[in-house]
């Protein structure tokens, strides 16, 4: 993980950020795996790019994560201000 500027390196921290909000939420299998992807990129402060693609991976499931309950979230909320489809409308009485 060698970044040449200041704006991969500030993408990849979001990724890394991410991956760390994606691990309250994950199974313990990937909770061992990103403690040990954390713990490598804290020694070494280097990753392969196997182990990057890993980082990037969980960071993409937990925004799909949060996207998907703000869409939800805003669906039945949107429900709330809408007429009932079943009730009688006025044009034909």
């Amino acid at each position: 993980m060698e970044c040449e500027n200041r704006n991969g390196m500030t993408e990849f921290n979001s990724q890394v950020d991410n991956a760390i909000k994606y691990y309250n939420i994950a199974s313990k299998k990937v909770q061992v795996d990103i403690n040990r992807l954390l713990l490598k990129l804290n020694t070494t402060h280097k990753l392969t790019a196997k182990e990057l693609n890993r980082i990037k991976q969980y960071s993409f499931r937990y925004k799909m994560i949060i996207q998907a309950n703000a869409i939800n979230t805003d669906s039945r909320l949107n429900k709330l201000h809408r007429t009932s489809l079943t009730h009688q409308s006025n044009k034909f009485t």
